[in-house]
């Protein structure tokens, strides 16, 4: 695997990891270690790239795989730090969408440690970032979960607006 990965050019490379990326998340409500070796074998491409970009990106959607893992296997401190490292890559490399799709599993690790107002801001953040950048489709996702994360603190009134909000998106 490793000759093989030596011997494509960048674009490739790049197009390979997104690929892997989808696998994995793809795996990740069912078959864990086929997840993991998607991980894996985006960390080995990254160590490929020729190109500082390629290979930061790389790097980026290897920790939000690794960090959407991490949650799944109740990390949560672990998959905060990861999530946050790939976002800061991806804000980094001009790539604002990304930075902000990194964050939704981040919702889920803050609940877990129960910071339930840091992850209901981080939920508004993001909700208002993939509005501006026109994905509605990912802003009402993460309505349903805002929705969701008021209705488990027994705050249903607070709730409603978010799954309204979520159903017309």
């Amino acid at each position: 695997a490793a000759s093989e990965l030596a011997s494509i050019g960048d674009a490739q490379l790049r197009a390979l990891v997104w690929a892997l990326k989808e696998r994995a998340y793809g795996a990740l409500h069912g078959d864990l270690d086929l997840a993991r070796r998607a991980q894996d074998r985006i960390a080995a491409a990254a160590q490929h790239a020729r190109d500082a970009t390629t290979r930061e990106e790389a790097h980026a959607v290897h920790d939000w795989v690794a960090g959407a893992l991490a949650v799944l296997q109740g990390r949560a401190a672990d998959a905060i730090d990861l999530l946050d490292r790939a976002a800061a890559t991806f804000s980094a490399l001009a790539q604002s969408h990304h930075a902000a799709s990194t964050q939704v599993p981040k919702l889920a690790a803050l609940s877990m440690l129960g910071r339930s107002a840091e992850a209901l801001e981080c939920g508004q953040r993001v909700r208002d970032q993939f509005i501006a950048a026109g994905d509605e489709a990912a802003a009402g996702k993460v309505e349903v979960n805002l929705g969701s994360m008021l209705l488990h603190q027994g705050r249903a009134a607070e709730s409603a607006p978010h799954y309204r909000q979520a159903a017309v998106r």
